[in-house]
């Protein structure tokens, strides 16, 4: 009724043995006596595939964190590149971004709709432009809220 300590199990040889077990426990034990000792065979089956397969897994687990160690590296020096990338082209993934999303937004936009839609368009890029450092009116014709702007030392007609 002893599990092989001293290997893995092979096969069928750990199996015949419960099997012999249960054979020579039907003998002499009501139904209750010959379960217990299967499942007390079974027990044993059992932690010796364990201890049998611990250095297996031990060497997986030993692999698996030297790859992650030497995976490291590269991956934090890919991850400090995109963060490069990503703040040396902001501007143009945020144009990228836009136009991807306005164009997503003209697709899912019903035909009779897509003319509201362009003016809303409209109506954020006027708001997002950037006035111009001379005073000028951002939209052409609009004079609303700008205030002249003295010329330079070098626009000023010479008298």
């Amino acid at each position: 009724m002893s599990a092989r300590a001293d290997g893995p199990p092979s096969g069928g040889e750990e199996q015949g043995s419960i099997q012999d077990d249960a054979g020579a426990a039907a003998g002499r034990g009501s139904l209750g006596d010959v379960l217990r000792q299967l499942a007390q065979a079974a027990q044993e089956a059992s932690q010796a595939a364990s201890q049998a397969a611990r250095p297996h897994v031990e060497e997986a687990a030993r692999r698996a964190r030297e790859a992650v160690n030497a995976a490291r590296p590269l991956a934090e020096q890919a991850l400090s590149d995109t963060a490069r990338y990503t703040r040396e082209h902001e501007h143009e993934l945020r144009r990228a971004a836009a136009a991807g999303a306005g164009a997503a937004a003209r697709v899912a936009t019903p035909a009779p709709l897509r003319p509201a839609l362009d003016a809303f368009e409209q109506g954020l890029r006027v708001d997002r432009e950037v006035p111009d450092p001379t005073g000028s009116p951002a939209i052409p014709g609009d004079e609303r809220g700008t205030s002249p702007t003295p010329p330079s030392p070098d626009e000023r007609p010479e008298s």
